[in-house]
């Protein structure tokens, strides 16, 4: 298979103050199809290319993060790293499911930004794939540190 990856769109960015990011700035983001089918493929007859890292759990899961990272506003802020993560998983991914990730910042502390996250497949109705709380840091040196000047 021939899988050309695409850049993540970011459908929509909510912030409540355009200069920093603040409880209840929201992500949304679309994830083209075919990384699934591709990660998936029979590469040799006990071999599949994503073997190993169990990709119809964790694209679904990274993708969540991946709207949290981007409400987070991480090229600005360097927030960006998971610390910590819960996850439940809702429904299968397909093969081919588009994938909208949605994300909203419910908790900023001194060094850390807890945000709810969840994948849906881009269907009508959405179907949701998987949910997530995921805590995110900033990391320098291999250290979280504060995320604001003080």
């Amino acid at each position: 298979m021939d899988f050309v990856p695409q850049a993540v769109e970011i459908v929509s960015l909510t912030r409540k103050d355009l200069g920093r990011i603040s409880v209840g700035d929201e992500a949304w983001c679309r994830h083209r199809p075919g990384l699934l089918r591709y990660l998936m493929e029979e590469i040799s007859p006990t071999l599949r290319r994503g073997s190993g890292v169990h990709p119809m759990t964790g694209l679904p899961i990274g993708m969540a993060i991946h709207a949290a990272i981007v409400a987070c506003d991480r090229d600005h802020t360097g927030i960006g790293v998971c610390r910590a993560l819960t996850a439940s998983l809702e429904s299968p991914m397909q093969l081919d499911d588009t994938v909208l990730s949605h994300a909203v910042i419910r908790e900023i502390g001194k060094r850390h930004v807890t945000c709810e996250a969840e994948a849906f497949a881009e269907e009508n109705p959405l179907r949701t794939i998987a949910k997530v709380s995921v805590v995110l840091v900033k990391v320098e040196n291999g250290k979280a540190v504060n995320l604001f000047n003080e």
